[in-house]
């Protein structure tokens, strides 16, 4: 498994900073741990991995992507996974509202995450309907106070 961070061109560099730390993929880790039952994630630098953030590019807005690739099925129940992708929004929200508080001018910014299954899984009602292989959490916008209101 393998997350993929994209942070638009012109993101404040404490974003990008956070994002690119050795705590960030050490949360992200612990994550997948206790959600997916993966084991010793950091001793598995082949399987599981956070890449640091890479640039897109800025159409007027600024945001970020985060996506956890490559999650097999294997014999996890459907809510495992949903647990496991709200857990990676929770903590990138929380690390992207505290480095904005840092940021000079803090700009708002979008986040979105998704996870990539190799099979279709239940999606949660509050973020469609049916089955997909693709997760989508829904989008929100952030900035220095949070999540801003009628923009989640």
């Amino acid at each position: 498994m393998k997350i993929v961070i994209a942070a638009t061109d012109g993101m404040p560099e404490a974003v990008l900073t956070a994002l690119g730390s050795k705590e960030f993929a050490k949360h992200s880790l612990k994550v997948i741990e206790n959600n997916l039952n993966a084991r010793e994630t950091s001793q598995k630098p082949a399987e599981y991995c956070v890449q640091k953030p890479h640039i897109t590019t800025n159409l007027g807005a600024l945001g970020v992507s985060l996506t956890l690739k490559g999650v097999s099925r294997e014999t996890r129940a459907s809510e495992q996974f949903h647990r496991a992708l709200q857990a990676l929004h929770d903590l990138a929200e929380a690390i992207l509202v505290d480095a904005l508080k840092s940021a000079k001018n803090a700009p708002r910014v979008q986040l979105f995450c998704t996870m990539e299954l190799d099979g279709d899984i239940k999606v949660p009602d509050a973020w469609g309907r049916g089955y997909s292989r693709l997760l989508e959490h829904p989008p929100v916008w952030l900035s220095a106070a949070g999540v801003e209101k009628g923009h989640e």
